[in-house]
């Protein structure tokens, strides 16, 4: 603590403890008997004698945060400055205090408020008042890296942003109103910072406090600088984009194979049978052996068969998704007579190339379990756009997986299959869950967009 007094031509320090002496790191004969300009940064400076003004005026405590208290090794301090106890009318005591102290507390208050919101460093918490159009930020230094105040209108918030950010934020805000209590949503924005490049804010929210007609009033939220995450992302992205690509040019590969190579010799095999089991110079004893060789031949032919044609998927890029599944479903029901129906539920509309192929590949996963394991008499394919997902649905009328404990959406479950199909969900950031019907099984594939 410090003793600042009031003198006719600024104000000048009168004492300091060795607290507050330490906190600035500089000693008595710099700080004592001097004017306020000669110990605090020149920015500083100007907002403490502000501070002292006003407090000297009103009789009452002034505080401002994170002030740049010397420079130029920077330390960022909270100010407050309080009438003095004596009633003297011409001093006021002046208090240092660490924000990083403060930013600990804010750190416990933003994980108690967006649990389970992972730990970032430079987060900050800010209330945006629809009402008023402002939103204020406490305890950041975020806001300053890209030209804004603590309190800054959407105006000012929007200019920052390419225009196409600023229509997707947009949409956001138009369901952010329709998020009931409690619900969390987020969203990414670029902001061009005062450098002129550009830096991607993420935030967390929740409705604070709502207008009479229940609409959004104010809304609380944490905010971070997610760029690092972002470039690190897009070249995570553009490497799987890359191994998606070579994993389908080696399916075509093995499809190719087995429908040319691998097909014809078991289609020759079994003509050679046919050929033995019409002749009459075949022992009766030995035509049963042919008989049963030439069934799991023919067995073995139409697994390769649907297994080639599911090695070989309908032009995604050019149908679609929802026409993608749809002739999946046509066509390897045909080849495994196993009746299967598709249903699109909502506005499908076109996703990320590695998003239609996951979905695909979980599609002709979960297909291929039903014909081998399901002793199912029917199957289902919905594709359903929800209001904040994406959710692929197979579902057959078999015998279920009695692996399940219970009916209830399940993450554990047997096989490689599975496993695969939840590793390609987990790469987007989306699940698989399995649930036993009566009869039959789900296979649930959800995916949640970015807004």
């Amino acid at each position: 603590m410090a003793v600042v007094r009031r003198s006719n031509r600024s104000y000048e320090f009168l004492s300091a403890s060795d607290g507050f002496l330490n906190a600035l790191g500089r000693n008595a004969q710099e700080v004592i008997g001097r004017p306020l300009a000669e110990v605090f940064a020149p920015a500083a400076a100007v907002a403490v004698e502000d501070l002292v003004r006003r407090c000297f005026a009103e009789r009452r405590k002034q505080r401002a945060r994170d002030l740049e208290c010397v420079a130029p090794a920077v330390v960022i301090m909270d100010v407050e400055v309080r009438p003095s106890p004596s009633g003297c009318d011409q001093e006021v005591q002046l208090r240092l205090e660490s924000a990083a102290a403060t930013q600990v507390a804010l750190a416990q208050l933003v994980g108690s408020l967006f649990e389970p919101t992972s730990s970032t460093a430079g987060s900050l918490l800010y209330i945006n008042d629809l009402n008023a159009g402002v939103t204020r930020a406490f305890h950041n230094n975020l806001t300053h890296k890209v030209g804004l105040s603590n309190a800054f209108t959407n105006p000012e918030w929007e200019a920052l942003s390419p225009p196409e950010d600023n229509i997707r934020v947009a949409e956001f805000a138009r369901r952010r109103g329709q998020t009931a209590d409690g619900d969390y949503f987020t969203f990414d924005k670029r902001v061009r910072d005062v450098e002129g490049g550009w830096r991607v804010f993420s935030a967390r929210a929740r409705v604070f406090s709502r207008n009479p007609d229940g609409s959004p009033a104010k809304i609380l939220g944490v905010a971070y600088d997610s760029s690092g995450f972002h470039v690190v992302n897009d070249a995570l992205l553009r490497a799987t984009g890359d191994v998606v690509r070579a994993e389908a040019r080696e399916r075509e590969h093995l499809g190719r194979e087995l429908h040319d190579s691998t097909s014809q010799l078991l289609v020759g095999a079994q003509l050679m049978l046919g050929s033995l089991l019409r002749s009459d110079r075949t022992d009766p004893a030995d035509k049963v052996k042919l008989e049963e060789t030439s069934a799991a031949i023919a067995a073995a032919l139409a697994e390769v068969r649907a297994f080639s044609f599911l090695l070989h998927p309908p032009d995604l890029k050019a149908l679609g998704l929802a026409q993608a599944l749809q002739d999946l479903c046509t066509g390897f029901g045909r080849r495994v007579e196993l009746p299967i129906t598709f249903r699109a539920e909502g506005a499908i509309g076109r996703q990320q190339d590695m998003v239609e192929m996951a979905l695909f590949r979980v599609a002709q996963e979960a297909l291929m379990n039903v014909h081998r394991h399901a002793q199912a008499k029917h199957a289902e394919v919905r594709l359903r756009q929800l209001r904040n997902q994406l959710q692929l649905d197979v579902v057959d009328d078999g015998i279920g997986m009695p692996a399940l404990a219970g009916s209830a959406p399940s993450m554990e479950a047997p096989g490689v299959g599975i496993a695969g199909m939840r590793a390609r969900m987990a790469n987007l950031g989306g699940e698989v869950l399995l649930e036993n019907r009566n009869p039959g099984l789900a296979v649930l594939a959800r995916l949640k967009p970015v807004a």
